[in-house]
C-alpha cells in the first residue's frame, strides 16, 4: 500500500508541471484575447493591465513587450514604453521600428542626447522603411532644433554630435549661419581636424554679424591652428634633417664596407655568377621589411618607412604579405593625414589578412578612421572586434578602453580598464590603467571611485617618479594635489604649480589654472586668482562653461569689468535664447553700479523668460511663471526714479470727531556714492475742520465743564523735506534719516529739524498671479523720531496679520482681511489718560494694482480700507477708521 501511495505521489510531482504549464499558457492566452479586445475598443488602460500580467509570466515575450510599449507610448507614459522599448532591442537589435520609437520617447522625455544618439543608429541600418526614414529624420531636425540639446552634448564632452548640431543649424536656419559656423569651428578645432575647422572659421568671419567676443575667439582660434601647422612643419623638417645625417652617416660607413667588399665580390664574381645561373631566384622574406616598418614608424620615421616599403612594392606576394604591405601603405597616408586614402588601403587589407596581431591593429585603425567621420556606432563595433581578437593580452584592451574613453562610451573603457587588470594585476605595470580610470570617474562625477584610482596611480608612480615621462610627472603632481586640496590647501597649491609647469594638455591646464585661482581667490590674493582664471579661459577659448568659471574668479575678486568681458564672451558661446545667463550678467552690471546696462540687460533677461512661458503655453511650471513675475517686479523697483503717495483717513471717537486729509508723500530715488540705496522725499501734512470735545472737573468750583477745539487747514499744514538711506546691508528695511518741518499755515514758530530711525517690512501685498488664490498677509512698521527744538522722541508702531485673497477674475485685485494694532508714543499727551496709547482691531482693505507691461509688474495701486479700532489704553474709546491710498 505505502509503495502505491509512493508512486502516486512521484507521478502526480511529474505530470503537474506540464499540466500547470498548459494552464498557465491557456490563462495567458485569455488575456491576449481580452488585450486585443480592449486595443480594438481602444481602452489602453485596460490593456496595459492585461499586457503587464502577461509580461509577469513572459517577460521577453516580443509580441507581448511590443504591444505594451505602443500602449505607453500612446498614453504619453514614455518613460514605461522607452523601458519596454530598450527590452526588445536586448532581445533583437535589429529591430529598426523599435529603436526609433525609443529615440521617440527619449525626446519626449526631454532626454536630447539619448535621442539623437538612438536615431543616427536607426539612420545608419538599410531596413528601414520609407516612413520610418522619414519620422526619423523629421525627429532629428525637431532635435537640433532644440538649443538646451546642445548643453547636454556640451556637458559629455561629444564634439561630434555638437558638429552634427551646428550642421544641422546651418543648413536650417541660415540667417544665423555665421554663429553656427563658428561654434561648429571651434567643435571641428577640438576633433584635431584644423583644415575643416580653419574653413569653418573663414566662412564665418566673411558672412559676418558675429559678437565682437565670438569673433575674437574665432581669430584666437585660427592663429591656434596656424601655430600648430607652423610646430609640425617645424618638426617634419627636423625629422627630415635627422633622417638625411643619418643618410649620410650611413652612406659613409656603407662606402667604407665597400671599398673592404669590393676585393672579395671580384674574386668571387665568377662563381658567383655561375651559381646565380643554376639556383632559383630566391624568395623574399617580406616579414623582415614589415618589422623595420613597425620599428621605424614606431619612432616617427615616416620617410625612411616609405623607403622600406618601395622596396617590397613590385614583388609577387602571397595574400597575408600583400595584405599587410597594403596594411602599411595605409599607415603612411595616416602618418601623412590622408585619412581617406588610408581608409582606402585599410580596406583592402581587411580582406586578405587573417593573422591576429596585424588584423587587431588594422579593424583599430579603421576604428578611429570611422571615430573621425563621426561614425561613432561603427566606430565601436570595430573597436569591439580589435580587442576580441586579442582578449587576452592586456595592452590592446587598455588600448581599447582608452579609445572608448574618448568617444565618451564611459562604461565600456571601464569595463576594459577592469578585464585588463584582472589579466595583469601588477600595479607597476597598471599606472596607465589607473590614470584611465581615474580620468573617466572624474568625468562622470564618481569622487570616491576618482579619488581612489588617483591614489593608485600616486603609489605606483612614486617608486619611479625620476623615471616617469614628462607628462606622466605632472599627473603624479596634479593627483596629489587634487587628494591634498581638502586637508592641505597650500601643499595642493605647490602641487598644482609643479603640474601646471609639467602638463601641456589644453583641459587638464585650463583645470589646474582654475584651482590655483581658487585657492588664491580664497586666501585673498585677488589680483594673482584673476592672472590664472584669465589664464584658465585663454587656454580653452571655446569653452563657455570655463569663461563663466573665471567670470566667476574675477567676481569673487573684485575685477567687475573682466568678468563681465568673460561672461559676454561665454554667452556669444552659448544659445542665444538662455535666461539665466542675462541674469547673471545683469547681477555683474548692477555690482558695477551700471544702472543703465542693468536695466536693459534684466529686460532681456524678462524677454526670454516671456518667450519661454509663451512657448510651453499650458505646460509651463509654476516655478518658471514666478521666476518671470519676480523679474518683473525687480524691474519695477530697479527703474522706479520718482512716485507720489496720497493718504486720506477719517475717524469717529464717542468723545469727539477726528477727520483730516493728508498727501503722505512724494518722493525721489537715486543711488548714493556709497553704493547705498536712499530716497529723498517731500511730505505735506495738514489737518481740516478737526474738532476736539470733552468734559472736565473745574478744581475751584468741582463743577463738570465741557471743553471744544477746532483746527482749520490753513493753520495745521506743513511740510517735511527729508532724505533717508539704508546703512545697513543685511537690513534693507531698516532706514536712517533727517528732516526740515516748516509751517505753511500762519504758524510760523514751529520750524524743526528732526532724525528719524525707520523700520518697514510687508509681506503679501503684491499680486501673485503664478500662486495659489490666497497667502499671508503681515505688516511690521515702526518709527522713531527726536526733535531737535523740542529735544523729545516721538514714536509710532503698527503690526498687521491676516491673509490676502486675489479673486480669478482678475489677479492684480487683492482683498486683504487683517488685525491691526497700532501703539504710539508723544512728546505732546495724546489724551486725557498720558503720553501713549495702544488699540487694536479688525480691518480690511481691498486694493487695486494697475500700470504694468511686458516687462514692469503693476508699479501703481489704489486701495479702500476701514478698520474698527477698540481703545486698550488711556481711555481710549472705541472708533472706526476708513482711509483712501492712491500711489503711483
Amino acid at each position: 500500500m505505502r509503495s502505491i501511495l509512493l508512486y502516486g505521489v512521484i507521478l502526480t510531482f511529474l505530470t503537474s508541471g506540464p499540466l500547470w504549464a498548459e494552464e498557465l499558457d491557456t490563462f495567458n492566452q485569455t488575456l491576449m484575447e481580452q488585450a486585443q479586445k480592449a486595443l480594438a475598443a481602444k481602452d489602453d488602460p485596460k490593456a496595459e493591465g492585461l499586457l503587464s500580467k502577461i509580461l509577469e509570466t513572459y517577460p521577453n515575450d516580443q509580441t507581448t513587450l511590443k504591444l505594451a510599449s505602443e500602449v505607453y507610448f500612446r498614453q504619453e507614459k514614455y518613460r514605461e514604453a522607452a523601458s519596454l522599448y530598450s527590452r526588445l532591442l536586448r532581445l533583437n537589435p535589429d529591430d529598426s521600428e523599435s529603436l526609433i520609437q525609443l529615440a521617440v520617447s527619449r525626446w519626449r522625455l526631454r532626454e536630447g542626447y539619448e535621442a539623437q544618439a538612438a536615431l543616427l543608429r536607426a539612420l545608419a541600418q538599410n531596413n528601414l522603411t520609407s516612413e520610418q526614414k522619414t519620422l526619423a529624420s523629421a525627429t532629428l531636425d525637431e532635435i537640433y532644433s532644440d538649443w538646451d540639446v546642445l548643453n547636454a552634448i556640451r556637458q559629455r564632452g561629444d564634439y561630434t554630435a555638437e558638429e552634427r548640431f551646428h550642421t544641422h543649424q546651418i543648413e536650417k536656419n541660415p540667417e544665423a549661419a555665421a554663429t553656427s559656423y563658428a561654434l561648429r569651428g571651434f567643435a571641428r578645432h577640438w576633433l584635431e581636424r584644423p583644415d575643416e575647422a580653419r574653413a569653418d572659421f573663414n566662412q564665418a568671419l566673411a558672412l559676418g554679424g558675429l559678437s565682437d567676443d565670438l569673433a575674437a575667439g574665432v581669430r584666437k582660434s585660427l592663429s591656434e591652428i596656424a601655430a600648430a601647422e607652423d610646430a609640425q612643419r617645424r618638426e617634419a623638417e627636423e625629422r627630415a634633417a635627422a633622417e638625411e645625417a643619418a643618410r649620410l652617416e650611413a652612406a659613409e660607413q656603407a662606402a667604407a664596407e665597400e671599398a673592404a667588399r669590393r676585393e672579395a665580390e671580384e674574386r668571387a664574381a665568377a662563381a658567383e655568377a655561375a651559381a646565380q645561373e643554376a639556383a632559383p631566384e630566391p624568395q623574399v622574406n617580406a616579414y623582415e621589411y614589415f618589422d623595420q616598418i613597425d620599428k621605424l614608424l614606431g619612432r616617427g620615421e615616416v620617410t625612411r618607412a616609405a623607403a622600406v616599403l618601395n622596396q617590397i612594392r613590385g614583388l609577387e606576394l602571397g595574400d597575408e604579405e600583400k595584405g599587410v604591405r597594403l596594411y602599411y601603405e595605409g599607415e603612411l597616408s595616416w602618418h601623412k593625414g590622408a585619412y581617406d586614402q588610408a581608409a582606402g588601403y585599410y580596406d583592402q587589407a581587411a580582406r586578405l589578412i587573417k593573422e591576429r596581431f596585424r588584423r587587431s591593429a588594422l579593424l583599430m585603425r579603421q576604428a578611429e578612421y570611422q571615430a573621425r567621420r563621426g561614425n561613432r556606432e561603427t566606430a565601436e563595433s570595430l573597436a569591439v572586434k580589435s580587442a576580441g581578437l586579442l582578449s587576452d593580452q592586456p595592452w590592446k584592451l587598455k588600448q581599447a578602453a582608452g579609445f572608448f574613453g574618448e568617444l565618451g562610451s564611459n562604461a565600456t573603457a571601464v569595463s576594459y580598464y577592469q578585464k585588463a587588470l584582472k589579466l595583469d594585476p601588477a600595479p607597476e605595470r597598471n599606472r596607465d590603467t589607473f590614470m584611465g580610470l581615474a580620468e573617466i570617474y572624474k568625468l562622470t562625477n564618481d569622487e570616491a571611485n576618482y579619488f581612489n584610482y588617483a591614489r593608485k596611480y600616486i603609489e605606483a608612480s612614486s617608486p619611479r617618479l625620476d623615471r616617469l615621462s614628462t607628462l606622466e610627472t605632472g599627473y603624479f603632481y596634479f593627483y596629489r594635489a587634487e587628494l591634498r586640496s581638502a586637508q592641505e590647501p597650500l601643499a595642493a597649491y605647490s602641487d598644482y604649480e609643479q603640474a601646471a609647469r609639467l602638463i601641456t594638455e589644453k583641459y587638464r591646464l585650463s583645470e589646474i589654472y582654475i584651482k590655483m585661482a581658487e585657492y588664491l581667490a580664497d586666501v585673498n590674493q585677488a589680483d594673482q586668482a584673476a592672472h590664472y582664471a584669465a589664464l584658465s579661459a585663454e587656454t580653452l577659448p571655446g569653452q563657455p562653461w570655463r569663461n563663466r568659471q573665471a567670470a566667476g574668479i574675477f567676481d569673487r575678486t573684485g575685477h567687475l569689468e573682466q568678468a563681465i568681458h568673460y561672461t559676454r564672451l561665454a554667452m556669444a558661446q552659448e544659445p542665444p535664447d538662455n535666461p539665466e545667463a542675462d541674469r547673471e550678467l545683469a547681477y555683474l552690471y548692477l555690482r558695477n553700479k551700471d544702472k543703465d546696462n542693468y536695466l536693459a540687460t534684466h529686460a532681456a533677461y524678462i524677454d526670454k523668460l516671456t518667450a519661454e512661458v509663451d512657448r510651453q503655453g499650458g505646460r509651463a511650471s509654476q516655478e518658471l511663471k514666478k521666476e518671470l513675475y519676480q523679474a518683473r517686479q525687480t524691474q519695477s523697483d530697479i527703474s522706479r526714479t520718482w512716485g507720489f503717495d496720497s493718504y486720506n483717513f477719517g475717524t469717529r471717537r464717542d468723545n469727539g470727531d477726528y477727520s483730516a486729509m493728508t498727501i503722505n508723500e512724494l518722493f525721489l530715488n537715486f543711488t548714493l556714492p556709497t553704493d547705498t540705496p536712499g530716497k529723498v522725499y517731500h511730505r505735506l501734512n495738514g489737518t481740516y475742520a478737526s474738532r476736539y470735545s470733552g468734559t472736565y472737573s473745574d478744581p475751584i468750583t468741582a463743577q463738570e465743564r465741557s471743553w471744544e477745539s477746532r483746527t482749520n487747514l490753513e493753520d495745521s499744514v506743513y511740510g517735511i523735506l527729508g532724505a533717508k538711506v539704508n546703512p545697513v546691508r543685511r537690513l534693507p528695511d531698516f532706514s536712517a534719516g533727517v528732516e526740515y518741518l516748516y509751517p505753511i499755515g500762519r504758524d510760523r514758530d514751529d520750524d524743526d529739524f528732526r532724525g528719524r530711525l525707520e523700520y518697514n517690512r510687508t509681506w503679501g501685498e503684491k499680486p501673485r498671479p503664478y500662486d495659489d488664490p490666497h497667502w499671508l498677509y503681515a505688516k511690521t512698521y515702526g518709527e522713531m523720531l527726536y526733535s531737535t527744538r523740542h529735544s523729545d522722541f516721538t514714536a509710532f508702531g503698527e503690526l498687521s496679520l491676516g491673509r490676502t485673497f486675489s479673486p480669478a477674475f482678475d489677479k492684480n485685485i487683492l482683498i486683504m482681511p487683517h488685525l491691526r494694532t497700532n501703539w504710539s508714543y508723544g512728546g505732546e499727551q495724546i489724551s486725557k489718560g498720558g503720553r501713549w496709547s495702544l488699540e487694536t482691531g479688525p480691518a480690511l482693505a481691498v486694493r487695486k494694482w494697475f500700470n504694468e507691461d511686458r516687462r514692469h509688474a503693476p508699479r501703481s495701486y489704489v486701495e479702500l480700507g476701514v478698520q474698527y479700532y477698540i481703545g486698550l489704553s488711556h481711555e481710549l474709546d472705541d472708533a472706526v477708521g476708513f482711509n483712501v491710498t492712491f500711489s503711483f
